[in-house]
């Protein structure tokens, strides 16, 4: 199958072995720039089209994303203008994903009979909206999360003197590999393909950048600044909340302001109103910096430094029957036990990690290495499995996994199958139509469906997926 890359071809699928388009008549090349090759679309926009393509120049084939551009003008002194423009927002974008790894990386960029690319890492996971459709609404401490690492990302970002302009729930890719919010499609490069020359004979870009419902008056008007971007994350959040479109909100016709509460009677009052500040009218009335709005979640909140859920309250639950809570190292696992007892399985499976951390000397938000999941204290870890195994009545538990992976043709000994590791996701939920899902849309569905998630769902625990097969040939030592 050879893409035909005019952007205004209706029909640019053609079969091999042909020198042009059935459609339109352009001529067709296997690869572009001779090493792309382009294996379908993702996206049709008003700029050009983005494409998912393969790098024939890496020995794995690398996924990229190509991203064609096509400038409005066609007046030659105003196309090498352009050039120059594309040139340094490039070397910008190139800047923000080398030194933040929540934006994609630049491969390379270059033009090509008029049109401008660019080529990106492609992010393999899903976006916001398809999250929100398969699911309706995300939760409170999902969305908080999400949002603190987005807030991140745009401190650093503004500190750059760069808006992003055009966030929005299809612009957020939760990453698969890396369990973070990643944020695509900046708009600068767009706005430089409006470039062109007014009456007066002077440059202007003819377009203003962003979508509707998602951008402020004064984006739209062409003016924005740092807090349009945080105006656009705030309906996101909503959006994520409450499964509405800004357009499905009503406005008041006094204030101007949107309208959502009567959809979030199940948030907390200061979430709401940190949100409510993010999306108001005025700018000055909104959040002067992410740096601000981060703050005000976090004087909410307990501070957590990475993308898993905060922890809630833990009931007072007592337990008929003692438990062994024994440590070799002195870790205390009563909160572990009381969540677990409660039947609250997304928290327990974040307090796992956290245990475990403590164990091996690690701090939160880091990884348990292959080597320390080895040489795991077997006390600790007999204690962390009695309590999943009890509590879940057998559902979940490291010892229920292990006797899966055995099930579907794995070993206990760090050798890497890739088949019966993938069989096991497929068994456990964390593989979905054959692709891994993220840490994020785990702990979704555990929070949707409990107990009744499929057997050795749980505990994932984040801090040990860097080495989890290794984990099994220490399950198997400590006779789980």
């Amino acid at each position: 199958m050879i893409y035909c890359l005019n952007p205004d071809c209706r029909n640019p699928q053609n079969p091999d072995r042909i020198n042009f388009c059935l459609t339109c008549g352009a001529g067709l090349v296997s690869l572009l720039r001779e090493r792309y090759r382009v294996l379908n679309l993702l996206g049709t926009g008003g700029f050009g089209k983005t494409y998912l393509a393969e790098d024939t120049d890496t020995p794995s084939l690398r996924r990229c994303v190509i991203k064609q551009l096509k400038p409005i003008a066609h007046n030659p002194q105003i196309y090498q203008l352009v050039q120059e423009r594309f040139q340094r927002e490039a070397a910008i974008l190139e800047q923000l994903g080398e030194e933040n790894s929540q934006i994609p990386s630049l491969y390379a960029y270059f033009s090509v009979a008029g049109y401008f690319y660019l080529v990106q890492q492609w992010i393999d996971g899903q976006t916001l909206t398809q999250l929100v459709q398969q699911q309706v609404t995300l939760s409170e401490s999902f969305v908080r999360v999400a949002l603190k690492s987005l807030l991140l990302v745009l401190d650093e970002v503004h500190s750059k003197g760069i808006i992003h302009r055009d966030i929005k729930p299809d612009n957020i890719i939760l990453s698969v590999r890396a369990d973070l919010p990643v944020l695509i499609d900046f708009g600068a490069v767009k706005e430089v393909m409006g470039t062109e020359l007014n009456s007066q004979g002077n440059l202007t870009s003819s377009i203003v950048i962003g979508t509707l419902g998602y951008m402020p008056s004064e984006q739209a008007a062409g003016r924005p600044v740092y807090s349009s971007d945080l105006y656009s994350l705030g309906l996101t959040a909503i959006y994520a909340l409450t499964g509405k479109q800004p357009q499905q909100l009503n406005t008041d016709y006094t204030t101007g302001e949107i309208l959502w509460h009567q959809y979030a009677s199940n948030l907390s009052q200061d979430f709401i109103a940190v949100l409510d500040k993010a999306i108001r009218l005025h700018p000055r009335e909104r959040y002067k910096s992410a740096k601000d709005m981060l703050d005000a979640l976090q004087s909410g909140a307990v501070p957590i430094p990475s993308t898993t859920p905060p922890q809630p309250a833990v009931p007072n639950v007592r337990v008929s029957v003692p438990d062994n809570l024994s440590s070799d190292v002195g870790v205390d696992y009563t909160r572990l036990r009381n969540l677990l007892s409660s039947g609250n399985w997304k928290d327990a499976d974040y307090e796992t990690s956290l245990v475990m951390l403590e164990v091996v000397g690690r701090e939160s938000g880091e990884w348990i290495e292959p080597k320390e999941l080895l040489n795991f204290p077997c006390t600790d870890l007999r204690t962390i499995d009695r309590l999943w195994v009890k509590y879940s009545n057998g559902r979940f538990g490291f010892s229920v996994q292990k006797k899966i992976y055995l099930e579907v043709g794995g070993v206990p000994d760090g050798r890497f199958c890739e088949e019966a590791w993938d069989k096991f996701g497929d068994r456990v939920g964390w593989r979905v139509r054959g692709s891994w899902i993220s840490y994020t849309l785990i702990l979704s569905y555990t929070e949707l469906h409990g107990s009744k998630a499929p057997r050795g769902h749980l505990p994932y625990s984040g801090a040990i997926t860097r080495g989890f097969r290794y984990f099994f040939s220490r399950i198997e030592t400590c006779k789980l």
